[in-house]
């Protein structure tokens, strides 16, 4: 009779001590994810690194350049994490979407870039019509970036907010 508890006990603290295999697979997913995105905006080789380089250098064409290949990258990480499964997996779908939708927005930001880039090749022409235009066209875009920062921020809350309530619930 001791021994029949004492296997029944053991049992309930192996299934009770086990970590879901998806769950961690999944936050270990986002995980990698976030570090690939600190590559495509933080790391010296990065993208951002080599538009600001070509930007310092008045190289707006190698400006441009960079911004489609991080355009890329950022496209290359939408994809990824939206195709990640989350089934059978508490709260997978919300911190999927929570992370989705911050890269998304992340995106945004820095293709704003682009139309910034876009005006600065105005701005070191002779037509001073057009150099004031697109002086206050960079104005709009300044304003406009400070709402998508905005959004940046509160995409990233949410995903913390997810991924927080995504531990708790798988036992993380």
């Amino acid at each position: 009779m001791k021994t029949k508890i004492i296997v029944a006990i053991g049992g309930m603290l192996v299934l009770a001590s086990c970590k879901p295999t998806e769950a961690i697979d999944l936050r270990n997913t986002i995980s990698a994810n976030d570090e690939y995105l600190k590559d495509i905006i933080l790391s010296e080789r990065s993208p951002e690194e080599a538009k600001l380089n070509c930007l310092v250098n008045d190289d707006f064409k190698g400006a441009l350049s960079a911004i489609d290949k991080q355009e890329a990258q950022f496209d290359s990480l939408i994809q990824r994490t939206s195709a990640i499964s989350v089934r059978n997996v508490k709260e997978g779908e919300a911190l999927k979407r929570a992370a989705v939708d911050y890269y998304q927005a992340l995106k945004l930001l820095h293709m704003a870039d682009r139309e910034e880039v876009m005006q600065q090749v105005i701005t070191h022409g002779v037509d001073t019509t057009k150099i004031r235009l697109a002086q206050d066209k960079i104005l709009e875009l300044l304003e406009r970036k400070g709402k998508l920062f905005q959004q940046v921020y509160d995409k990233d809350e949410k995903m913390r907010k997810a991924l927080d309530h995504f531990n708790k619930e798988n036992g993380l």
